[in-house]
């Protein structure tokens, strides 16, 4: 039994501009740019390039999507896991042998640091998850050797093995059967790296450049990053999926919101996350304020194994007792979009049940228990 309280809606700002400062504009390519390029005002800089190894929320926004793929991936329309390297996957009836099928003529990036000599296999899936399993992997230390979202979740405890069927299969054997395994594989931390990229830094002696000067198969590519400035994308020609349109994506970092807000209001960025001033930015008919689901939930929880929330009536006394509208209204500010949460599930779960009854506040019901 607990209480959860669930901030279900994230702002965003989308704003159309001509040029940016970060772009040597100019009278005959404006149009060009503004159509085919965008700039994206971020709150921080990211920690690293690599995903594994962080779970600042800046970090993943810069990188897992723009620079790498996983084996699979949540469907943005209902949450559902959908295909993306793995193009298909079996798991066994006990539930504990999973075996991925792997797409073929998937291409890493080229850049002015690496040129590929093949296409994605099963040897950069062994690679990027043995890194993260082994402690006696030559890459397991590089760059600090924590990957907490894999150790918050028990990846080491759970993984029994990783075999290598053939080029393109890859079968996980588990201790266990974990329903949460393909979810997992799914995040935004389980990205694929290439192993020939990590081999030719071995011998180059820069092993570290594998977290710093990134190489995947997402849709971008790194081309420039200023430390505390701004992170410059270029499209990945070669990409296997979808291809954009765009001829460059643009992190803008600036920390300030009132320095965020300023630079959309002066047409230096197109999109902001997380605004103030929302009255103001829906009056202006220059500006977009789109709203979506957040895919959270905050909740206070109970330790069942300490006195006394080991007793099940003093856990729901407790329930009943918190004013979780107080909370909300204190925490944001009264904000109606914030939404008191039923269960530990979010309403954007495929997993929600929506017949679980709210846990009324009442003084009354909590003493008589």
């Amino acid at each position: 039994m607990a209480c959860y309280i669930s901030p279900q809606k994230i702002q965003m700002v989308l704003f159309i501009v001509m040029c940016s400062g970060l772009f040597a504009c100019n009278s005959e390519n404006k149009a060009s740019l503004s159509a085919n390029s965008i700039i994206y005002c971020s709150e921080g800089a990211p920690e690293i390039f690599n995903p594994q190894l962080v779970t600042s929320g800046v970090t993943i926004d810069a990188t897992s999507k723009q620079l790498y793929n996983q084996l699979i991936t949540f469907n943005a329309q209902n949450n559902s896991i959908s295909p993306s390297l793995a193009k298909s996957w079996h798991v066994t009836r006990d539930n504990k042998k999973i075996t991925f099928y792997l797409r073929k003529n998937v291409n890493f990036h080229q850049t002015e640091f690496f040129t590929p000599t093949r296409t994605m296999n099963a040897d950069d899936v062994l690679f990027s998850f043995n890194r993260i399993l082994s402690e006696d992997h030559l890459f397991h230390q590089v760059s600090g050797g924590r990957y907490p979202f894999f150790q918050s979740v028990g990846f080491s405890d759970l993984i029994q093995s990783i075999e290598r069927i053939n080029d393109y299969t890859i079968r996980f054997t588990l201790n266990r059967a974990d329903s949460s395994f393909l979810a997992n594989l799914a995040s935004d931390f389980s990205v694929i790296l290439s192993k020939e990229y990590a081999d030719q830094l071995v011998k180059q002696d820069q092993m570290e450049n594998i977290d710093f000067q990134p190489i995947g198969t997402g849709p971008f590519k790194l081309k420039e990053y200023r430390a505390g400035s701004f992170i410059r994308y270029n499209p990945h020609e070669q990409y296997w999926g979808n291809n954009t349109t765009l001829k460059q994506l643009v992190f803008d970092i600036t920390p300030s919101n009132t320095g965020r807000l300023t630079k959309l209001l002066a047409g230096e960025c197109d999109i902001v996350a997380y605004p103030i001033a929302h009255e103001k930015i829906a009056q202006n008919p220059k500006l977009a304020l789109n709203e979506v689901t957040a895919f959270n939930i905050g909740y206070l929880g109970f330790n069942t194994a300490k006195f006394p929330f080991d007793n099940k009536i003093v856990r729901k006394a407790v329930a009943h007792a918190i004013d979780r509208q107080a909370i909300l209204d204190t925490v944001y500010f009264g904000d109606a979009k914030a939404e008191a949460a039923t269960t530990i599930l979010p309403p954007s779960s495929w997993a929600y049940d929506k017949t679980i009854p709210v846990i009324e506040y009442s003084i009354v019901t909590a003493s008589g228990l």
